[in-house]
């Protein structure tokens, strides 16, 4: 009784069916980088969806949407791409642009997204384990996952006894158990890892609690903009800077400007005072409630950012920020 309990719970949580899950995989072999598409072809007809859904109608569009996902047999490559871009506007661009005027959807904030992560990595382990299962509840787990930008952690499944356990650990936790805390070879993950830690830990307050909350390190190199961080840092939370935003934080550096976060939340960037260092406020109707302040500080070869709740504490970060460049361009980063 109590196994199938926990497969009941377990079916429940299930990301999509198949047909979806196959959808997913072949637009992503089909797709550029699907959150710079131009969706604008598709939009209206999306926005009609979304009015149902943000007036409380999630469950009918939900169902409407997956008894439509699985892509015709026989269509040529060029009608799979269009068929895919109509799929993939649904969670990424034209998604965005209704978010900007009616903000995010209410059912989507009844959790933390750190807890639509954990949702989301169960969910996918749930459905390597078990036969899969069609419930809208499902596709809600996706679909707040992509309204928060939130990007999988590359952490594998573990065992099924541990799938179907009522006291599982939560994603955090595991993302937590990976990291080596120890000397670690320059620009490996354990050494990415090591300098976020070492952020974290410079950044605490006259009460010793630290100000950091997430982080990153993006390369500069122009022509191979990225985030050095690991996907599975415990240290830089469920939203990431992604390609689109690379090129904004490089020239906020220089001429201040705004910058966007996951593509979708927005900061507004300023040089502060005499330092190095540069504050980027959040703004805009996708601000996270506390709103945060990201700051950059660069060193020769990358850019450090750390962001904070706390305003009122920002120059503890910056102080932070500012000590491990300097380490880092003592050691010729």
């Amino acid at each position: 009784m109590k196994v199938q309990l926990f497969l009941t719970i377990a079916c429940y949580l299930l990301v999509a069916c198949l047909s979806q899950r196959e959808t997913l995989r072949t637009c992503a072999r089909l797709g550029p980088d699907w959150s710079q598409v131009d969706c604008s072809a598709h939009q209206s007809s999306h926005f009609r969806l979304f009015d149902r859904m943000w007036a409380g109608d999630f469950e009918e569009v939900a169902e409407e949407w997956l008894a439509n996902s699985a892509i015709p047999p026989g269509l040529r490559n060029i009608q799979r791409m269009a068929f895919c871009t109509h799929w993939e506007c649904f969670t990424n661009q034209a998604l965005i642009n209704y978010m900007n005027i009616h903000r995010y959807l209410p059912q989507c904030l009844s959790q933390s997204p750190e807890d639509w992560v954990n949702d989301r990595y169960w969910a996918r382990c749930v459905n390597q384990a078990l036969i899969d299962t069609d419930h809208t509840a499902d596709y809600l787990v996706y679909f707040c996952h992509k309204m928060f930008g939130i990007q999988e952690v590359p952490i594998p499944c573990p065992s099924d006894e541990v799938i179907l356990s009522s006291n599982r650990p939560r994603i955090q936790d595991m993302q937590k158990a990976q990291e080596i805390v120890q000397d670690a070879e320059p620009e490996t993950d354990q050494w990415w890892i090591s300098l976020m830690r070492n952020i974290m830990e410079l950044s605490v307050d006259e009460n010793n609690v630290p100000t950091f909350h997430y982080g990153w390190i993006i390369n500069k190199d122009g022509n191979d903009l990225k985030n050095m961080v690991p996907l599975w840092s415990p240290y830089q939370g469920p939203t990431v800077p992604v390609s689109i935003d690379f090129p904004k934080i490089l020239n906020a550096l220089d001429n201040g400007g705004d910058i966007t976060l996951g593509g979708f939340r927005s900061f507004r960037c300023v040089h502060w005072e005499t330092t190095t260092a540069v504050r980027c406020e959040e703004f805009g109707p996708l601000s996270y409630n506390p709103w945060e302040t990201i700051v950059l500080v660069p060193t020769q070869k990358y850019i450090l950012m750390g962001m904070t709740q706390r305003q009122d504490r920002v120059f503890f970060l910056e102080d932070a920020l500012q000590k491990q460049a300097d380490a880092l361009i003592s050691d010729g980063f």
